[in-house]
């Protein structure tokens, strides 16, 4: 496994959770916290510098600081995409009724997956799509807790593209 989004991607399934986009984790890492990502014999490695990162812990608490680049849990089925075996898939139908994965959106970007996804959580570092979902109200509490900064921050929420 060569390449560090996909390493990434396996070193949070490990720990339980599903990523929503891992190259914006891989960017967060680098750019707020100078941490770089690499393959290392097949493994993910992080490093701050020259020092070498605790992956383990480094997931963890990345995923305490960010709940909202995570889609969920390894093990849920929310999207047909999360099958990605043929047999896996077979079983399911099996166990739950065809009527249950027929109901299943077939990504999170289908119509259907807004019953599905879970709830945009406000962060400075949300993205602008998730930012513009929000509604006054939302908005409206998000600008007044970052307050000094908040111009600044929803500036910076606006550019970035996804």
């Amino acid at each position: 496994m060569e390449d560090v989004q996909a390493a990434v991607a396996q070193a949070f399934n490990v720990v339980g959770l599903k990523p929503r986009n891992p190259a914006q984790i891989l960017e967060t890492l680098k750019n707020d916290f100078q941490i770089e990502g690499s393959v290392d014999n097949g493994f993910l490695s992080l490093k701050q510098g020259s020092t070498d990162m605790d992956v383990a812990k480094l997931t963890q608490s990345y995923f305490k600081k960010y709940p909202a680049d995570f889609v969920g849990h390894v093990g849920e089925v929310n999207f047909k995409s999360d099958v990605q075996d043929n047999e896996a898939k077979m079983r399911l139908i099996k166990e739950r009724g065809f009527d249950w994965w027929n109901a299943l959106p077939a990504n999170d970007k289908s119509p259907t997956a807004k019953h599905v996804v879970k709830p945009v959580i406000v962060s400075t570092q949300m993205k602008r799509d998730e930012w513009l979902q929000l509604t006054p109200d939302e908005k409206t509490n998000a600008i007044s807790q970052w307050g000094a900064s908040a111009q600044e921050t929803v500036g910076r929420i606006m550019a970035r593209r996804k």
